[in-house]
């Protein structure tokens, strides 16, 4: 975005679970992982390929001091009752992330939730209310499957203009691409592309 100075853009986090059937309560890492991905040695390359790449973007995964593979549903819940501010989404969001993989937190954990739901700037008061708010639950859970009706199978997935996605971790490049493809006539003519 800060290559494109000209360009409004318009970033919302979309609800999606990788784990949408994963019990509220979570379960315990180790054997949810060898259940959906075989054996220790599949396990540890797969591992070692993210540390890889961690430490690259200097990212200190704690994938071995992480207990419990959580339900991000209620996660999922506080961000999307931030919509439309994309600053106060965007640090729930890192704060989430984080909380998980460097800090080998259960961010399914409520009380957890309701701690990093400052980094949003919401008060512990309102985050409990969106906690407990079955109706956005819901909506949340019918934008999740929306996803997967429109062939959503993966994260990051990246949509833009509402009309063509790409999925998977993309470089700068590619993103700055789409970008330029999309943009009026008149845009792309006045910006150098990198």
């Amino acid at each position: 975005m800060a290559q494109r100075p000209d360009v409004t853009f318009d970033c919302h986090w979309q609800p999606f679970q990788l784990n949408p059937g994963m019990p509220m309560e979570g379960v315990d890492r180790e054997t949810h992982w060898k259940k959906k991905f075989g054996d220790s040695d599949r396990i540890q390359g797969m591992v070692d390929r993210l540390r890889e790449v961690g430490d690259a973007l200097e990212i200190p995964f704690a994938f071995g001091e992480i207990k419990r593979q959580p339900n991000t549903l209620k996660g999922h819940a506080l961000l999307h009752a931030l919509d439309g501010h994309w600053q106060q989404q965007n640090a729930l969001k890192e704060a989430l992330l984080r909380a998980f993989f460097v800090d080998a937190r259960d961010i399914g954990d409520e009380q957890t939730l309701l701690e990093l739901a400052a980094a949003g700037n919401l008060d512990e008061a309102t985050a409990k209310n969106i906690l407990d708010d079955a109706a956005l639950i819901d909506r949340v859970r019918a934008l999740d499957q929306q996803a997967r009706q429109i062939g959503i199978s993966g994260v990051p997935t990246f949509i833009f203009d509402q009309q063509t996605g790409m999925s998977g971790a993309q470089p700068v490049e590619a993103l700055l691409e789409m970008i330029d493809q999309l943009r009026p006539e008149q845009s792309r003519q006045s910006v150098p592309s990198t």
